[in-house]
């Protein structure tokens, strides 16, 4: 949800590109659109808020410009063309707003607040046709109080564990569509070697084009070529330093930084690595995590030239690096902060798949889950779950 206040009516447009809500839409669109953005697959919703403290007699004009402009600035700056946009009052008990005999709070525009929001997310997940997400929308607003029993999983005994997949073979069993490629781009991108993450895009890849396999969409100066690939990793290691070695050597990537030196609590752990815990009571329990991919193409940037905000940010260094100095220290920190320690030249695209078994600490559930394991990292190296 993108939210942002009714009565500002300084949105912004073509006349002016430098109000907070289109930087918050570039913000967006700069570092989170690539990972939750998913044009065939909508799942944003704009919400305005403090409706009543518009006049009664401007509420309706005033509703229409503002959806409108939001729209507008949405397919320009998100790509995302007609979301929804519902109006609310945050707060409802304060404005002294009726509530119906359902218990809804009625709106100076006829709205029920929050029905209408929760008609729009449930339409969404309809349209996406996220069963889990409708009925968590529908406890959360029925039965807030019991909005946090809401399980992540299922729970098994790992006696009974067996572990099945559907065939993926090729392009077309991705649950991604092939031609969404151009929005699942890592290349390009800066990336945090000490968080494991990607950052702001460093480099400037074009606009979108139908080239290469299966007339895939991507940018001008990224190259793409296919792979027929499965790989699988179910690691264990006994400390957070051990994994980041690994870790680290995984992807190529040299630091010349002694571990001791480098707040490691940042790092969080990978699917398919995992870290030791010996648990000491029986209402603790020990998880063990298997990663599955498989590899349909290999995107790699052609032709390097940075983007006009990393130029920019670049120029506003200091001319060098001093520790002791605070304000020179915290421009460093935040132009690394922005585009991470690394940049990302070459990245494998497809679709994978995670196994997660966990079991209570005795010794007798240890022996299980470690032949579980053992049984499940077979199956992966020998492609059954593909074939």
């Amino acid at each position: 949800m993108i939210v942002h206040s009714i009565t500002d009516y300084r949105l912004g447009g073509k006349d002016d590109e430098n109000t907070p809500f289109i930087k918050t839409l570039k913000r967006i669109r700069s570092t989170l659109s690539f990972k939750l953005i998913d044009p065939k697959c909508l799942a944003v919703i704009f919400v305005l808020t403090s409706l009543e403290s518009i006049p009664d007699t401007e509420v309706r004009e005033v509703l229409e410009d503002q959806t409108r402009c939001v729209k507008e600035l949405s397919e320009k700056h998100l790509q995302i063309s007609d979301p929804p946009v519902v109006a609310v009052e945050n707060c409802p008990t304060k404005c002294r707003l009726v509530k119906d005999r359902y218990g809804w709070f009625v709106l100076k525009n006829g709205d029920k607040h929050p029905l209408t929001l929760f008609s729009k997310l449930t339409d969404l997940c309809e349209k996406n046709g996220d069963v889990i997400g409708k009925e968590v929308i529908s406890r959360y607003f029925s039965q807030r109080a019991n909005a946090n029993e809401i399980k992540k999983g299922h729970s098994i005994k790992g006696a009974m564990v067996q572990v099945n997949h559907p065939p993926i073979t090729d392009i077309e069993g991705l649950q991604v569509p092939s031609n969404d490629t151009y929005n699942l781009l890592d290349v390009g991108r800066g990336y945090d070697v000490f968080r494991d993450t990607c950052k702001a895009p460093i480099v400037q890849l074009g606009r979108p084009t139908s080239k290469g396999p299966k007339n895939v969409h991507v940018p001008e100066r990224v190259v793409v070529s296919e792979q027929n690939k499965t790989f699988s990793r179910c690691l264990e290691f006994s400390s957070v330093k051990d994994y980041v070695k690994k870790r680290w050597a995984d992807l190529k990537v040299n630091v010349d930084i002694p571990l001791n030196q480098i707040n490691l609590g940042k790092i969080s752990v990978r699917a398919g690595y995992s870290i030791k815990n010996e648990c000491t009571n029986s209402n603790k329990s020990s998880e063990r995590t298997i990663l599955i991919e498989r590899y349909v193409y290999k995107l790699h940037v052609d032709q390097i030239e940075a983007t006009d905000d990393f130029k920019r940010d670049v120029e506003q260094l200091p001319s060098c690096f001093d520790q002791s100095d605070d304000v020179n220290l915290a421009k460093w920190d935040a132009f690394l902060d922005r585009y991470g320690t690394h940049l990302i030249l070459e990245a494998l695209a497809g679709g994978s798949c995670t196994a997660t078994v966990s079991c209570k600490s005795s010794e007798d559930s240890k022996e299980k889950m470690h032949q579980i394991l053992g049984e499940i990292q077979v199956c992966v190296k020998k492609n059954k779950f593909w074939k």
